[in-house]
């Protein structure tokens, strides 16, 4: 992976670039603390981790890195309120900011993943219920497995 300018988090100098290893980025180290923030929120704690804010401006400015931390983010999954979780925070986030680079990918991983189509069910159209994108995001995640139908968490 290349090296990403700093995320906002590090410009205003909070942190010396948690989310790189050996100066590069990588999404393994930035999935492992976004998802230990998830748990603790899930648990009513966190918040204001500084793995949201890095996740966030790569939603917005660096999909492809986005789209690996999110990868890294999915076999992590134990509850169906992590899974809403990241339906609503990256998920979401990269399809409303960058649905047209990323949507190619959103469909070819749903239809080999139920665990992926179950996150995108969780997924909401942010103001862009009549665009293509969204459409192509509701086909691709097809009839379920589905969040708010109180489905399980599929497996891996």
């Amino acid at each position: 992976m290349t090296v990403l300018p700093d995320c906002v988090v590090c410009r205003i100098g909070e942190r010396d670039h948690p989310c790189r290893r050996n100066g590069v980025f990588d999404p393994v180290v930035l999935g492992a603390a976004y998802f230990a923030n998830v748990a603790r929120a899930s648990g009513g704690e966190g918040g204001g981790h500084w793995s949201f804010s890095c996740l966030d401006d790569l939603c917005r400015d660096h999909p492809e890195a986005a789209w690996l931390t999110i990868l890294d983010l999915l076999p992590r999954l134990e509850t169906v309120e992590e899974a809403s979780i990241v339906a609503a925070g990256p998920v979401e986030d990269l399809i409303a900011r960058q649905g047209d680079v990323a949507i190619v990918r959103i469909e070819d991983l749903a239809g080999r993943s139920a665990r992926f189509r179950f996150v995108l069910s969780g997924v909401r159209p942010q103001g862009n219920s009549e665009s293509d994108i969204w459409n192509r995001v509701l086909r691709a995640r097809g009839p379920g497995p589905d969040i708010d139908m109180g489905d399980p968490l599929p497996p891996v």
